[in-house]
């Protein structure tokens, strides 16, 4: 049975924003990039059941574009959601993170929350050690205070 067609364009749209992201960390200087990471969202926050069904709908959008682009790792995955969940009105934190991992060396992953609600990236967080966070909660007074890695 096909995806209903809300679901097909929300998969289109995660598609185009997995290669802008893609081609924003390629591009763009990490410390601009902070800023994206930082920006607090663009419609009112939302909350309860909508917010649930909204960070749902940008996970599964974003999981099934990415399984099509070659080479859409954890970082793009978890800035696309991001970007789609700050159109949206939903403030998530994006995580970045490193392990030392045998036989593979130093190994960094990216992953992104709204709260403890996994978006992108959370079911493999758990191996690797949170360095810095970058939250876009409009709440927060100072947000580099937030950071983990200083």
């Amino acid at each position: 049975m096909d995806p209903p067609i809300h679901s097909l364009r929300l998969r289109w749209e995660a598609a185009g924003t997995l290669l802008a992201a893609r081609l924003a960390i390629r591009f763009v200087p990490f410390r601009w990039l902070v800023r994206l990471f930082e920006w607090p969202p663009w419609a009112p926050e939302l909350e309860g059941y909508e917010r649930d069904r909204v960070r749902a709908e940008v996970r599964n959008a974003v999981y099934h574009a990415a399984r099509r682009l070659p080479g859409t790792v954890c970082y793009p995955q978890a800035v696309a959601a991001q970007m789609m969940l700050r159109r949206r009105g939903v403030s998530t934190t994006l995580y970045c993170g490193a392990a030392s991992m045998s036989g593979v060396g130093l190994s960094a992953h990216v992953w992104l929350q709204d709260g403890e609600h996994g978006v992108a990236g959370k079911s493999a967080s758990h191996r690797y050690q949170a360095l810095a966070r970058f939250s876009n909660t409009p709440d927060l007074s100072s947000r580099t205070e937030n950071r983990v890695g200083g």
